[in-house]
């Protein structure tokens, strides 16, 4: 009978599984057959679409999938240690390879098998602490349908304590409503890096975890250790909380359980096998700090220096549901069950302790970041507290919790089944935000199939580095400040020499660089115009002005005379074609809108292609 139970639930688990993850490709396939219908190209991940991951993520995958491993640097010959994570970007160049350099099938492919993998996680934690078949799957849905694993993320994120509240109320209450039909072209887990690509591990290693926590052996540490080891590898935050975690329950080990020498010895074993994992990264964390240029890159990331008051006050707004939530599983569990008192009691003063790690090191990258996994954690930790606080009411029967957990369920899925079909119809927003130009569309094309692979390119817009990097195998000259380990020296030369070859004059170079200044367009402005008018600083220096201090955040800090120091570097170039190492130039519509250039007139190109709205030429040696 146990068997044909369990026999039944993995067919149960498997079709929601992938139920879920036709959730999340339908909508933009619906999206992608309407641009073929209309015979438009369609470019699903674009800076108004997928900006963060085009920005930074997709580029690495398709520097796996051109044959670099690890992915390093994207437009630099000189391939320097990097602090980025490689694990994800090569689950993702799996995709790509398997579709053939595709990107759009690459993504939809990753959506639906990572979509699925993450709901039969969720429901295998979910089940791990509850026990409850239809509270797992209701959770599961919870997870992967709606942002409420990542709400208390975005907790802050907003102006205002009112505005906070007032939006994340609304948004939890507007996923059990189907009336509401809102356009949801990418559904909340898509992202990646995060959470598509590390929810998986972080998962895998909380289900595992909790598995050696009832019951500890030598095999279920070793279990434990590997994903454990594969964090580092991952995402930097959540390894950071994970051992945060482990070392207050070491610590816990040590005091009050000292009896159970077994215990103990299995949790050594499971943290030697996790080290001996992570190895690898703390000898490339090595080579990164004795590289001349490794402030420059960690600045550009973010990085929050110095140890005083404001480290513990940036996140004020956290203590409050921390306080709760322990006063809550204290009441809980403190007569009930004890191993989860100390299990989640653990959890929450590791997040305490991790959103303040700063006041220890000194120095923290991206603060804030480190409440993407304790948002995972708060929300797996509420799966059992919820329904263990409902399993304490009395005054309504077991039917009419189920009903509520049945009827629950069916609202999220049918919300977002409705959503298919809002997002099918492609209303006008949709069309606006995928609508993408014909000739660059066809111009990466064109350099996949008719020059040599990796080929180096000039433009002066960083955006066309963006696609470039993303839609082709090129190198372009011109740098984004991210997705390089160059010196910022090195990026500003070649950001400098790019718009100096291609004529730009000196107050649209400014223009360019000042995130103040009024370059709003509006709607008939040619595709990414805000990007390519507005965010060049952004793109270039990242987070660098605002590195160094306590706390990040806020306005950019440029020195004084920074950008008169960068004119006059600028006035005194006197570059060519040919000492840019280059082999082509790109000239788009981007391009085309800050340059002062007449390339048919330049001796030292010849033009190779052309069509309605890209030239490229031959740099002639």
């Amino acid at each position: 009978m146990a068997q044909k139970s369990s026999s039944r639930n993995f067919w149960l688990v498997s079709f929601f599984s992938i139920l879920v993850g036709l959730l999340y490709i339908l909508p933009p396939i619906f999206v992608w057959n309407t641009f073929v219908q209309r015979g438009e190209p369609f470019v699903l991940a674009q800076l108004s679409t997928y900006k963060d991951e085009l920005t930074v993520y997709l580029p690495r995958a398709r520097e796996i999938y051109d044959g670099h491993f690890p992915p390093a640097d994207l437009y630099f010959d000189d391939q320097k240690p990097t602090v980025m994570n490689p694990l994800p970007s090569l689950f993702f160049s799996f995709f790509i390879y398997l579709f053939d350099g595709n990107m759009n099938l690459a993504y939809l492919g990753a959506q639906f098998i990572f979509g699925s993998i993450i709901f039969a996680l969720f429901y295998l934690v979910t089940f791990q602490l509850t026990n409850s078949q239809r509270w797992s799957f209701f959770w599961s849905f919870l997870g992967v349908l709606t942002p409420l694993s990542f709400i208390f993320y975005r907790w802050g994120l907003d102006t205002g304590f009112v505005n906070n509240i007032v939006n994340i109320f609304t948004t939890i209450i507007k996923q059990f409503i189907p009336i509401v039909k809102t356009p949801i072209h990418k559904l909340y887990l898509a992202r990646v890096d995060d959470q598509l690509l590390t929810y998986p591990i972080f998962l895998l290693t909380l289900l595992s975890f909790f598995k050696w926590w009832r019951n500890p052996t030598i095999f279920k540490a070793i279990m434990v250790a590997l994903p454990s080891g594969l964090l580092f590898y991952t995402y930097f935050h959540y390894w950071v909380f994970w051992f945060t975690i482990l070392a207050i329950l070491f610590v816990y080990l040590l005091f009050f359980h000292k009896q159970n020498k077994f215990r103990l010895k299995s949790f050594l074993v499971l943290i030697a096998v996790a080290g001996a994992v992570a190895l690898p990264y703390f000898i490339n964390y090595l080579k990164i700090i004795s590289q001349p240029d490794s402030q420059d890159y960690t600045y550009r990331f973010g990085l929050a220096v110095g140890r005083n008051w404001s480290v513990i006050n940036q996140f004020w707004f956290h203590y409050p549901v921390y306080i709760f939530l322990a006063a809550l599983v204290f009441w809980l569990y403190w007569h009930k069950d004890r191993q989860k008192l100390i299990l989640f009691e653990s959890f929450i003063l590791a997040m305490i302790l991790a959103g303040n790690l700063q006041l220890i090191t000194g120095f923290m990258p991206v603060p804030g970041q480190i409440a993407k996994p304790i948002a995972l954690t708060i929300f797996i930790i509420a799966s059992a507290v919820i329904y263990d606080a409902l399993s304490l009411i009395k005054s309504y029967s077991m039917a009419s919790k189920r009903f509520l957990v049945v009827t629950l369920t069916v609202l999220v899925l049918l919300k977002k089944i409705i959503n298919i079909g809002v997002v099918a119809a492609v209303p006008p927003e949709l069309l606006h935000d995928y609508g993408f130009p014909h000739g660059i569309v066809n111009s990466w094309s064109w350099l996949n199939k008719s020059v040599p692979p990796e080929p180096k390119i000039i433009s002066s817009a960083l955006v066309s580095s963006l696609y470039l990097t993303t839609y082709t195998s090129a190198r372009p000259f011109l740098a984004t400040g991210f997705a390089s380990s160059m010196s910022l020296s090195t990026l500003e030369t070649r950001y400098l020499i790019s718009n100096k070859l291609f004529g730009v004059p000196n107050e649209i170079l400014l223009q360019k660089l000042d995130e103040k200044s009024n370059n709003s367009c509006l709607d008939d402005c040619y595709k990414d115009t805000f990007f390519n008018t507005a965010k060049d600083f952004r793109f270039l220096y990242v987070n660098y002005f605002i590195s160094g201090h306590p706390v990040l955040g806020g306005q950019a800090i440029i020195p004084a005379g920074y950008w008169e120091k960068l004119l006059k570097q600028y006035d005194d170039l006197n570059p060519s074609w040919q000492k840019t190492d280059a082999s082509y130039v790109y000239i788009g519509p981007w391009e085309k809108q800050f340059s002062r250039t007449d390339f048919d007139k330049t001796g030292e190109l010849g033009l190779v292609y052309k069509n309605s709205e890209v030239a490229i030429y031959k740099i002639n040696q």
